[in-house]
């Protein structure tokens, strides 16, 4: 019934304290709840081989007629902004949150675009905060970066340098306005695991800054299983952005057998340091370091009890699980 998946939806982005706009609504529009449920497993991914639960598509005009004619108590709008009723301070919120942001966009625009000239570099997109619109003044800006398999562990330790020798790259307690390394993929098919409502909403508010079809095919490969979440939202493929000639000279330089033996030494070094846990994710596609605990308590909140509540809640996790290694 869309009154109810409505209603779901936003109660979904009201534990983030985020109201959505009529098109957001209509993109991110959640399949039913409680047939989505029994297609998940303890750890709210989908589990087996999922079957879709909602093809059809809904029209704005549909969703638009529900919010005037069956949910006009129960949803509020203001400036624009869809949300629960008693919860229009969070349209304050959002707009705060713009504001916020400001400065971050001006160092991705300032020094993001420089990474489509560096090897083995084959998409990069803003994740997190900043591509959500929940930024606050502490926020950072996190990046999804896909690189070349084989050259994960030579790339990685050059990005880190890069952002740090320009002073923008968060480290200990050096984190509002800096640039947060936590994600990287060497494959850009479908994920083999995550597959649950946190990452596809974070997959699909992914916003990419350099190669963008790279991006936009990850989406596409990922859009099936995506899609038994979010049954409106459909990608279209992006134009190819052809490499730059000083990326192309640099890979020339390093495709030989001293840097592949670097590559394998650095790759010893790194995994060694990094820490698994409830935050760090290592295998040979993926390299992530995210709160897990905080996915889970969200989710949890979430299909434990719809009724929902707002995200205070999630504060309560202990900070350790908001650290990078």
């Amino acid at each position: 019934m869309l009154k109810n998946r409505i209603i779901s939806t936003l109660k979904f982005f009201d534990l983030q304290d985020y109201p959505l706009t009529l098109l957001e609504l209509r993109q991110f529009l959640l399949a039913d709840v409680e047939s989505l449920k029994s297609q998940l497993n303890e750890n709210f991914e989908l589990a087996g081989k999922p079957s879709q639960l909602s093809g059809a598509q809904v029209e704005t005009s549909a969703i638009l007629n529900c919010l005037d004619e069956e949910l006009a108590g129960e949803v509020g709008c203001d400036k624009g902004f869809y949300y629960l009723t008693g919860r229009q301070k969070l349209v304050k919120t959002r707009l705060n949150n713009y504001l916020y942001g400001i400065k971050r966009e001006k160092i991705i625009s300032r020094f993001l675009p420089a990474l489509r000239h560096f090897p083995f570099v084959r998409g990069v997109a803003i994740g997190g905060s900043q591509a959500m619109g929940l930024q606050k003044p502490t926020s950072d800006i996190d990046l999804m970066l896909f690189v070349e398999h084989a050259y994960l562990w030579i790339i990685r330790p050059i990005l880190v340098i890069y952002f740090q020798i320009l002073g923008i790259r968060r480290h200990g307690r050096f984190i509002a306005d800096r640039i947060c390394l936590n994600h990287y993929l060497t494959s850009w098919q479908e994920v083999q695991s995550g597959k649950d409502l946190y990452n596809a909403m974070e997959y699909l508010r992914l916003r990419p800054v350099v190669f963008a079809q790279t991006v936009n095919e990850f989406r596409l490969h990922n859009l099936p299983w995506i899609n038994i979440f979010s049954p409106n939202f459909y990608q279209q493929p992006g134009q190819n952005e052809p490499a730059s000639r000083l990326q192309i000279f640099f890979e020339k330089c390093l495709r030989n057998r001293f840097f592949s033996f670097l590559s394998d030494v650095l790759q010893k070094w790194q995994l060694k340091r990094a820490r698994r846990g409830n935050y760090v994710i290592v295998n040979s596609d993926e390299l992530s370091f995210h709160s897990l605990e905080r996915k889970r308590l969200l989710l949890g909140t979430y299909f434990k009890n719809p009724s929902g509540c707002n995200s205070r809640i999630l504060a309560q996790i202990p900070k350790k699980f908001f650290r990078l290694t």
